[in-house]
């Protein structure tokens, strides 16, 4: 109503009644105004949903509570609703609140609407518009400035540090004399867990982001002292000690162009054993079982030797396991040339600090942990590391090495092959096959035993020590599809590529986080962010964490995503659950490539996940959808001097990532893979392709026997095995029809609500005459014009519970999938493993075998226990099916 048109009823009344009135009048005015306003918003709300459900975009956004004012009679908070829809709702109204602030419209044309797809493409373009190269490059200086191995003084202060820093970039509260608990506290507890029935509804502290500290007591090993000294062949029937050969320094070198190379730590071993030993020395390969069968075969004795192995093809800490399973009585692990795709100095390259080639006294310190019998404290397998907690003694860890061992350089190494030159075995024997030399200039790789003998002491101070996880939590308003990324912090030395490289990336991840967090939003889930500590020694933190909150983890827990070295070369390596890699795909498609301008990221390998960083207590304890990512080496590529004190910033400045460009990538890349993961209403595990996976490990399990057929004609009757499989996969059929099913359900709303739109705009003209008239029928008790829309309103209500129901079924489906290859009896003789559909290889520790039970008893047990093995497979498949078919009860797992 215009001021002209009003004029004339405020005549009738005296001047300071005019005045109220018009007052009265403008507030009237201004209400209504309002309302139409929401109605609008209302409108443009609900719109979204087609988009969402039709195209799968990250973001469902139906109108939520507003649309159910605007279709409902009756407020939305109602009895009747579930938690999950009341969870469900609150995410809505956050994130039409924040759709203001990001202005999703303003790349739009007048004529456009905007859709939930607008909305979702703002709040990861807001993101996206944070993680910066030259902060990332910052970050990597700061947290690489000194070493900070697990346990040590400095590793306490890098855990402020990061939390300190997280908790900044997120608005949290973080104080060092606040914020340090102990694990097992209830502040711990309470932290993680966020009760809030015990904390309070929407107005809890838990509601807001929060930071903290957590302490585990672990046993943590520090050198006292090693060395390594070489005496000539001794003389028969002389008793007195022969003067010394050689004595090797057991130190890198200091390097003029690498600051801190004066700062480092020495070498040494994770867990290594305490001891003294002598003997001659005995060239074995990569190390492997194999390895030493073949020396057997040939008849070289390597009982009482010091074995001298180079890395590769298994985890360091199995090398030693078969070394001391053949009577070896230390082991030496040294770093061939082989490793370096012709990057070497024979092939012109100059060596580090002066060009991409070793460093000749470049070592890879690293745990000897046997990581495929545990992982975590080898002193409470099974259980938190709590300061009271009952502990194994060392003898009795079983993923301790039995004798000591030491890292070398190549160039050390040089001088030991001198020694074993000419005795035993030549390196051309067809019988050490193809695969026995390295390339080392100059060396003959002879088997041994040399004739001259090696002396071998290895002291280490091996005691509980304190480590610290650290931890910033983004509350979700679902959470019990809970999600969490992690980074180990600690580092043998500096850690500028493992891990801090990745630590740097979070530092970005965490940073656009924040920046969402600060203008209003919230996730649709729970994020944990977590730090872990001591991962370097046998993934300690984690595992530890893992096991405190194994039975929270495994009912509210929906995915990890893991970083651990982001940046160390030029390859982009992603390693996931089968049900994830369409989510890293898709992804990947959609972040600018670091090197190559106008290209979009590549994933150059996808590989299972065995184990060798955090995610293991996730996937193989507890059966949550996993994943690890980061840029790896390549062919051609600057060597990366793992575990060496030359992992330092200025390597990483110089040669690894000079423009921080692939450190950004890592941050989008990651930071796009959680928002998705914690934000897309259904959760972004692709159950179909982990059934098609099932198959090739059926298939691979099978070709065993194929390959066997003497010895293992009749282990096992596939036929019920696949019938499972195909079982699995039917199940796995049902629930995409059930997703699709919801998306054809809300759609179905959709264009029932625009009807209601069109006819509500085609009325509109005429709502004072329909206001009047429905205002009379109603005194008069008659029906009224609203009576029927209200009807219609109870009938969407019904609609609109049941594709919440059939949302939330879907998901926890999808989350209980992984959980379902758990096996509580664990595998034999590895029972901390229990996933039986992946683990990592009983003899390669890093390296994933599938179907591994089945398989192990195939290849590696010739048939013994294979019976078992597939019966018990057989069950957990079907389970797995029959889950996928009638869905998950959720009072069973509360």
């Amino acid at each position: 109503m215009s001021d002209v048109e009003k004029q004339p009823l405020l005549d009738e009344f005296p001047a300071e009644k005019q005045a109220h009135l018009e007052d009265e009048l403008q507030l009237q005015i201004q209400a209504a105004a309002a309302v139409a306003a929401k109605k609008e918003r209302q409108v443009r709300t609900v719109r979204t949903w087609f988009y969402i459900f039709y195209f799968g975009i990250v973001f469902w956004l139906v109108g939520g509570s507003q649309f159910l004012n605007n279709l409902l009679p009756s407020r939305p908070y109602v009895s009747h609703r579930t938690p999950f829809m009341a969870a469900l709702d609150a995410y809505i109204t956050n994130v039409n609140k924040l759709s203001a602030e990001l202005d999703p419209a303003s790349t739009l044309s007048a004529s456009e609407p905007v859709s939930a797809k607008n909305l979702a493409q703002a709040i990861e373009k807001a993101f996206l518009a944070v993680p910066d190269a030259e902060s990332a490059r910052e970050a990597l200086r700061r947290y690489t400035a000194v070493t900070h191995i697990a346990g040590s003084e400095e590793d306490y202060k890098s855990a402020i540090q990061v939390t300190s820093e997280w908790a900044q970039l997120l608005g949290a509260d973080f104080a060092e004399d606040t914020h340090v608990f102990d694990a097992g506290s209830s502040e711990s507890q309470d932290f993680i867990k966020g009760d809030w029935k015990k904390k309070g509804p929407f107005g809890s502290p838990f509601v807001k982001p929060r930071a903290f500290v957590d302490t585990y007591y672990t046993w943590i090993n520090f050198p006292i002292n090693s060395s390594l000294v070489l005496y000539p062949e001794p003389t028969e029937g002389s008793n007195e000690k022969p003067e010394p050969k050689y004595t090797f320094k057991l130190k890198e070198d200091v390097l003029d162009k690498d600051p801190t190379s004066d700062k480092g730590e020495p070498q040494f071993h994770g867990y290594s054993k305490s001891g003294s030993v002598t003997g001659p020395i005995v060239y074995a390969n990569q190390g492997s079982k194999e390895d030493f069968a073949r020396l057997h075969a040939l008849g070289v004795n390597t009982t009482g030797a010091i074995a001298l192995v180079r890395y590769g093809d298994s985890f360091r800490g199995l090398k030693v396991r078969a070394a001391a399973d053949a009577g070896c009585v230390a082991t030496i692990i040294y770093s061939d040339l082989a490793e370096d795709n012709n990057v070497t100095e024979a092939n012109g390259y100059k060596a580090y600090p002066d060009g991409p080639a070793r460093n000749p006294s470049s070592v890879q310190r690293g745990s000897v942990m046997a990581l495929s019998v545990y992982a975590g404290d080898p002193s409470t397998p099974g259980q938190p590391s709590y300061e009271n907690a009952t502990r194994l003694d060392p003898e009795s860890a079983e993923s301790l090495p039995k004798i000591p061992s030491i890292p070398l350089s190549y160039a050390d190494a040089k001088i030991l092959f001198e020694s074993i030159k000419g005795n035993g075995v030549a390196p051309d024997h067809k019988g050490l096959g193809k695969d026995w030399s390295g390339a080392i200039p100059g060396v003959e790789y002879w088997t041994g035993p040399s004739k001259e003998v090696a002396h071998l002491t290895n002291y280490q101070d091996l005691k509980t020590r304190k480590i610290w996880n650290g931890y910033a939590i983004i509350p979700g308003f679902i959470d019990d599809e809970v999600v969490v990324i992690g980074n180990h912090r600690d580092a043998w030395t500096f850690g500028a590529v493992d891990p801090n490289s990745g630590t740097a990336a979070f530092h970005e991840i965490v940073a656009g986080l924040g920046h969402l967090v600060k203008k209003g939003w919230r996730p649709l889930r729970t994020i944990i962010v977590a730090s872990w500590d001591a991962e370097e020694y046998g993934l300690v933190g984690s595992t530890e964490f893992g096991e405190d909150f194994a039975s929270w983890l495994s009912k509210n827990a929906a995915i990890y995503h893991n970083l651990d070295v982001s940046v160390a070369g030029p390859s982009l390596m992603v390693g996931a659950s089968p049900s994830l890699v369409d989510l890293f795909n898709g992804t990947a498609k959609e972040v600018p490539h670091p090197d190559i301008e106008g290209k979009n990221m590549t994933i150059e390998a996808l590989v299972d996940l065995g184990s060798g960083s955090d995610f293991t207590v996730f996937l193989q304890y507890l059966g949550i959808a996993s994943s690890t990512v980061g840029y790896s080496q390549d062919v051609g590529a600057p060597i990366y001097h793992y575990h060496s004190n030359y992992d330092s910033f200025a390597w990483m400045e110089n040669f690894g990532d000079p423009k921080f460009t692939r450190h950004l990538a890592i941050a989008r890349y990651l930071g796009l893979i959680t928002l998705r993961s914690a934000s897309d209403i259904f959760l972004p595990i692709n159950i179909s392709r982990y059934a098609d996976e099932l198959q090739k490990y059926l298939d691979e399990a099978s070709e065993i026997v194929v390959k066997s057929p003497q010895t293992l004609a009749g282990a096992v009757d596939f036929e019920p095995l696949q019938e499972a499989v195909d079982a699995v996969k039917k199940g796995a059929r049902v629930l995409e029809d059930d997703k699709a099913r919801a998306k054809r359900k809300i759609e179905k709303l959709l264009n029932h609500h625009k009807g209601q739109q069109h006819e509500h705009r085609h009325h509109h003209e005429h709502h004072h005459h329909e206001d009047d008239h429905r205002h009379k029928h109603e005194k008069r008790g008659g029906p009224g014009v609203g009576c029927a829309h209200h009807k219609k309103k109870r009938d969407v209500r019904g609609e609109l519970r049941e594709i919440y129901e059939l949302i939330r079924s879907v998901n926890k489906r999808a989350q209980a999938f992984e959980r379902g290859f758990i096996s509580e009896e664990g595998l034999t003789g590895r029972e901390w493993y229990k996933h039986l559909g992946v683990a990592p290889g009983r003899w390669l520790g890093y390296g994933a075998t599938t179907f591994p039970g089945l398989k192990e008893a195939l290849a590696l047990d010739a048939g013994k226990g294979a019976k078992h093995e597939a019966k018990r497979l057989e069950k957990l498949l079907l389970d797995i099916a029959k889950m996928l078919h009638k869905g998950v009860d959720e009072e069973t797992t509360k």
